[in-house]
């Protein structure tokens, strides 16, 4: 018989590499000698040779030896399919255990056959209408999104909700959380109509069976606001995604303990789909979310607190978003120090907060120092250029076009060294030629618009391009 500590879903360890840890303090250097011991006294095929090489294959995954756990986990299946009647169960449980190995060695091919084969053995056994089942329909679904198969993850989970509406009901919280992740599918398919109707629909039910003011309901409230902003819905997503945040900072006064593991859910979510939600943090090409750093709990919080900060920011929330966006820098600093790059990264989004509240001098005084940072940075020509780019506005709405020309000039240079003459470069010749023109120096700003212009046909093949006809339009004017 398997211990307990081996009997880990494929779902919560595909979702948490961490969680995977095994819990057995055995060396392998031990097991292995006891695997000797066992072979010698009672055959190769008895059950405590299985259950040794089942440790051996939890120990190497582990410590990310991940072809050796392979080889763990295939020998232990060899062995039980000699008797496969009489231990059914605990051979399911090593194809799962081998179908979570190949997922975190990317093989999700040979993840999904593991997974198929425990779907055919426990739909023999159970039947369609079982939570089992059911739970294995959504860990074929992971596979798939990691495959990238949109299709396929949205058919698995709609299966996977069949077979837990009909054995648990409509108001069981599992049947609940695959009805969400099948409108998360839909949201990151870009079927947002769909997605909208469906998180309407958990939200209910959350609220009717668990109440409205629990941290279960918070991702849902705020994919829910997020799909009918996409829709158009511009006042009601803006009630929902308030809402969400209400309940997210009241449970973070109340130093709720819980709140660093939703807001981990809730960071995983958006920045899987930030890009369809347009969570864009300014009209400038600034602020790009730092990188996860997975094998840092601490750090994936922080890196969550910068995505639902950028919510708040997509939403005029500035208080809101400022106090997430400073939690994460705190955190950071702690962990990796205060010049570290992912510090550096998440303050430019404090100088974008103070831009949109018109704090034009703490605006320029934060990207100011962001960009002394930047500048000690290798190959951070691009990064650079839109950080002057953003400085640049800030100085435009502040009123003082001549240190903006001064800016973006600077961008352009930066830009230059980076990308050479691309799109980039060319949209930041067409706003120096604007701002030249805002000052009244309408020769040098069409002799600007004019440059851009040959760098947008040497670059865009269809002379109907709206940006070469706009440029065209701005050069008849200067004429």
């Amino acid at each position: 018989m398997l211990s307990n500590t081996t009997k880990r879903t494929f779902a919560q360890c595909a979702r948490n590499k961490d969680s995977c840890k095994n819990d057995d303090s055995s060396s392998v250097t031990d097991l292995m000698k006891g695997l000797k011991e066992i072979v010698s006294t009672h055959g190769s095929t008895h059950p405590m040779v299985v259950n040794h090489l089942v440790r051996i294959g939890d120990n190497y995954q582990s410590r990310n030896e991940l072809g050796k756990a392979t080889r763990a986990f295939q020998s232990a299946i060899e062995i039980y399919r000699l008797d496969d009647d009489q231990h059914m169960k605990q051979l399911c449980d090593i194809h799962i255990k081998l179908a979570r190995t190949y997922f975190l060695d990317d093989k999700p091919n040979m993840s999904l056959q593991e997974m198929k084969n425990v779907l055919e053995i426990k739909a023999k056994e159970l039947g369609h209408a079982d939570p089992e089942v059911a739970m294995i329909y959504e860990d074929i679904s992971i596979i798939h999104a990691k495959i990238g198969d949109d299709v396929k993850v949205l058919k698995n989970l709609q299966t996977a909700f069949s077979c837990y509406k009909e054995c648990l009901g409509l108001s069981h919280l599992k049947t609940i959380n695959v009805l969400e992740s099948m409108a998360s599918a839909y949201f990151c398919m870009g079927k947002k109509i769909e997605a909208s109707g469906l998180m309407e629909e958990v939200v209910k039910l959350k609220i009717s069976n668990f109440g409205g003011e629990t941290l279960n309901s918070i991702d849902s409230i705020m994919l829910w606001g997020l799909c009918l902003d996409e829709n158009g819905e511009k006042q009601k997503a803006s009630r929902k995604i308030r809402e969400a945040f209400d309940i997210i900072i009241s449970h973070m006064d109340e130093h709720n303990p819980q709140i660093p593991m939703f807001l981990c859910r809730i960071g995983d979510l958006f920045s899987a789909s930030h890009h369809s939600v347009g969570l864009r943090a300014s009209k400038s090409r600034v602020g790009k979310k730092p990188t996860a750093c997975s094998s840092n709990s601490e750090s994936k919080i922080a890196d969550s607190f910068i995505t639902i900060g950028l919510i708040a920011l997509k939403f005029e929330l500035f208080v809101q978003a400022e106090k997430f966006i400073l939690k994460a820098i705190n955190i950071y600093e702690i962990i990796f120090g205060n010049d570290h790059k992912k510090v550096i990264d998440a303050t430019i989004f404090l100088g974008i907060i103070a831009h949109h509240q018109k704090r034009y001098d703490t605006a320029l005084k934060v990207l100011g120092q962001v960009l002394r940072l930047k500048r000690l940075e290798k190959n951070e020509d691009a990064c650079s250029g839109d950080i002057l780019c953003t400085i640049g506005q800030v100085q435009l709405d502040k009123g003082d076009p001549r240190s903006a020309f001064h800016s973006y000039r600077q961008a352009l240079e930066c830009y230059e060294k980076a990308f050479s003459r691309c799109e980039i470069y060319a949209e930041t010749l067409v706003i120096i030629a604007g701002i030249l023109a805002l000052m009244e120096k309408y020769k040098q700003s069409k002799k600007i618009f004019k440059c851009a212009l040959e760098v947008y046909k040497s670059l865009l093949y269809d002379k109907n391009h709206p940006a070469i006809l706009d440029i065209q339009e701005h050069i008849s004017k200067l004429s």
